[in-house]
């Protein structure tokens, strides 16, 4: 794929989550998509099937890159909170406007939510690997929800942080 096609393919994900902020996915056309797009309507079907496609492999690409970005292991064999926290906020940064429409949308808010699940579950099965209380395991739930909701709030411009003032806000926060 060409850095146009690439750019093409960015340019329409981006369109369509900005239609599902204001209208359901099943009433959104491929010509809508591509009339936000300012694409020609051949550049959709060049690439896609259908807007429920479209909207899958968005979604599917985003929970994708967020579990590979928040899996980060150190050459000891040890997962890092410092590590994982600088690769989430680099790949937020990065991908700050897909992934601010993209939590506009049901279909992200509940991603969000099954990601901060799945990251409270596997927090807990390393959990139960160490000396730890049923209070630090309520508490460890709670700062993976407060650090989601943070996340949200920077990449949707509502916490004026840099990306480096957002490392030690962060850090700290899950660090309590």
């Amino acid at each position: 794929m060409t850095d146009d096609q690439d750019c093409t393919t960015l340019t329409l994900e981006l369109a369509l989550l900005t239609l599902l902020a204001d209208h359901p996915l099943e009433q959104i056309t491929p010509m809508e998509v591509a009339t936000v797009a300012e694409v020609p309507i051949e550049a959709f079907h060049a690439r896609f099937v259908s807007v429920c496609q479209l909207n899958d492999i968005i979604f599917a690409d985003i929970k994708q890159s967020l579990i590979q970005t928040a899996q980060p292991v150190e050459k000891t064999g040890v997962i890092s909170v410092k590590t994982t926290i600088s690769r989430l906020l680099a790949y937020s940064d990065t991908h700050r406007e897909l992934l601010c429409l993209a939590c506009k949308t049901t279909e992200g808010s509940q991603l969000i939510t099954a990601l901060a699940d799945k990251a409270t579950r596997s927090l807990k099965q390393i959990a139960k690997q160490y000396p730890i209380n049923t209070v630090s395991i309520a508490k460890l739930s709670y700062l993976v929800y407060a650090a989601t909701g943070v996340m949200v709030q920077w990449v949707s411009g509502s916490l004026q942080l840099t990306r480096r003032q957002m490392g030690p806000y962060l850090h700290n926060l899950v660090m309590l």
